[in-house]
């Protein structure tokens, strides 16, 4: 171990040891003075008593570091996995549109084309910077929020390697991008971005100007990319601290979203199409990936009613059956190619977020099922794989979230 290495470990050392002392009744109030707050910026947004940071809140995450300094299950796992993909992001050379050798907007690609550069570099990018702004909020290492900064400064705002703030690839932006305003969220009063050509200002009127890239229409039909879009501009909106339009994808969520939602819990769109099962989890985990971040700003998803009931949760018991009977879809619907391990772990980090919500033993069920692959389609991205190929807890969400057993395993257990 080098001497940055022990030093680094000596601070996550002192600070959950911190955390874990005054116990969980005084957790929250012990991060308040360690985190965000205590550098004067609290962030747009202070609902219902919280300190939201888009897809988590700061007291949860408290909690969370004095379960993990107890040793208790589910989050010492994950934070195990989790701390290793952020330390190793700390060695990582930063990446942006322009590494391969094309100018500074944001290509598409074709799904067939395994390099897919600009996807992949944001996937990567995304990642890292989700993984080291919770690293540094869990554990106050100042090392894991200067390199945040470095990657966020390379990708938005340097001069020779910036992305262009304009939409150029719809889904492939969507589920790539919020990752790192997410990141950005929890570093962004950090004095690192003193040591870059940037200023956050700048990555905040970045975001802005982005937004008005984004349209506000409805397709004819609707599918999951119409959801994932709203995610990101919730996103984007929550990072820019526009309550309006926060409010306003919410509202199209809630009127359109929904319509192709059965009265079965199966989406009507997704089983139309080829690998349907595939396309039908990832709608849900669009769909309570919105819901999480409306349930730290007061724009709720969780219990919206259709055909009388919650239709998330109507949603998540239809599809739970295939985690342990895959074949029984291919056999109503067509499926081709049966239940890949991608699949399986696409769809078990969703159902981690609706059993945190609902305590409902069957999503647990889910969450550490092996499943019953057929296929293993490799990821785009290695450092995913070892979660793809693994069953059971911790899980990690590919597209977001990242661990999502850490930052969102078992809330109900959370003292905050």
């Amino acid at each position: 171990m080098t001497d940055d290495q022990h030093e680094r470990r000596s601070r996550r050392w002192s600070r959950r040891r911190l955390l874990t002392t005054v116990g969980a009744a005084g957790v929250g109030a012990v991060a308040g003075c360690l985190s965000r707050e205590a550098n004067g910026r609290a962030g747009p947004h202070q609902r219902g008593g919280g300190r939201p940071a888009m897809f988590v809140d700061r007291d949860e995450l408290a909690a969370v570091a004095a379960r993990v300094d107890a040793g208790e299950e589910p989050w010492a796992s994950a934070y195990g996995a989790f701390l290793s993909d952020a330390d190793e992001s700390l060695d990582a050379s930063p990446k942006s549109v322009t590494d391969d050798g094309g100018g500074h907007a944001f290509e598409p690609s074709d799904p067939d084309d395994d390099s897919r550069t600009d996807y992949v570099a944001a996937i990567e990018m995304g990642d890292r910077v989700r993984d080291l702004g919770l690293a540094y909020e869990l554990t106050g290492d100042d090392a894991y929020a200067e390199r945040a900064v470095e990657f966020l400064d390379h990708w938005f705002l340097a001069s020779d390697t910036y992305m262009t703030p304009e939409l150029t690839d719809s889904i492939e932006q969507f589920i790539t991008l919020p990752k790192l305003w997410y990141g950005a969220e929890l570093v962004g009063d950090h004095a690192a971005w003193e040591q870059v050509d940037g200023e956050y200002s700048e990555l905040v009127d970045w975001v802005d100007t982005y937004l008005g890239e984004l349209g506000t229409g409805t397709p004819d039909w609707v599918q999951n990319m119409f959801v994932w879009r709203e995610v990101a501009h919730a996103a984007g909106a929550v990072f820019v601290g526009d309550d309006e339009q926060v409010a306003g994808c919410f509202d199209r969520l809630r009127e359109t979203a929904f319509g192709q939602l059965r009265s079965d819990g199966l989406l009507e769109e997704e089983l139309g199409r080829a690998e349907g099962l595939s396309y039908s989890l990832y709608a849900l985990k669009a769909f309570v990936t919105a819901a999480e971040l409306g349930r730290h700003y007061g724009e709720s998803l969780y219990e919206y009613e259709r055909h009388g009931q919650s239709a998330l949760k109507l949603m998540f018991d239809a599809h739970a059956e295939f985690f342990f009977d895959p074949e029984s879809f291919d056999e109503q619907y067509g499926e081709a190619g049966g239940f890949a391990a991608r699949e399986r772990e696409e769809g078990t980090s969703a159902y981690e977020l609706a059993y945190s919500y609902w305590g409902d033993e069957r999503y647990l069920e889910v969450v550490e099922s092996g499943g019953s692959e057929i296929t293993n389609e490799p990821t785009y991205v290695a450092q995913h794989q070892d979660a793809i190929d693994s069953s059971g807890r911790p899980v990690r969400d590919e597209r977001l979230l990242g661990w999502t057993t850490l930052t969102h395993g078992n809330r109900f257990d959370l003292d905050t």
